[in-house]
């Protein structure tokens, strides 16, 4: 019962660790870099894939969570979604994000496959910015990221709940043999 246990309290542990975040996705040979993972709300920067095939189209579509946030507020030199036809082996758009929240960044090729993605975040109020060695006029800085210490515990706190059921549930059945 032990090893069932132990085995059962590893398998639990192992899920729990796991990362529950993606990460960025590139495909192999490819260069996709975004100049300011936090911009501020209404601060223009820039998307550069590098490692394009000269005279295939390349779409960079932007979707936002919170859903609710409007589309005018996503722009890609006036849209949300913007599709460029390669005339090197780099490909750029300027991208305005007008509302805090967290967008996924797509970059499709012609036949729709997923060539790279990114996450940026809008931070709410100000601050924001990469960071470029100059300093702003006061303000605090975004929260940005998740609350791993927030997470670890919920996940011990379960695993602990769970540990538990079980050793109670092990004592009531051996009392009920005897």
């Amino acid at each position: 019962m032990n090893r069932r246990f132990l085995a059962s309290f590893a398998a639990a542990a192992a899920l729990v660790l796991t990362p529950a975040v993606a990460h960025a996705y590139v495909a192999p040979g490819v260069e996709f870099s975004v100049s300011d993972q936090t911009p501020a709300p209404g601060q223009t920067f820039q998307v550069v894939f590098e490692g394009a095939t000269v005279g295939e189209a390349y779409t960079l579509t932007i979707t936002s969570d919170p859903a609710s946030i409007p589309s005018t507020d996503i722009e890609i030199a006036g849209t949300a979604s913007l599709t460029r036809t390669a005339t090197s082996d780099t490909v750029a758009f300027a991208v305005t994000l007008r509302s805090p929240g967290t967008f996924r960044l797509a970059l499709t090729d012609a036949d729709g496959a997923l060539v790279a993605d990114s996450t940026v975040t809008v931070p709410t109020g100000a601050g924001g910015g990469a960071g470029t060695g100059t300093s702003g006029s006061g303000g605090a800085l975004a929260v940005t990221g998740t609350e791993a210490l927030t997470i670890g515990l919920g996940a011990a706190g379960v695993i602990v709940l769970g540990a538990g059921a079980v050793v109670l549930n092990n004592r009531r059945r051996k009392h009920a043999d005897a």
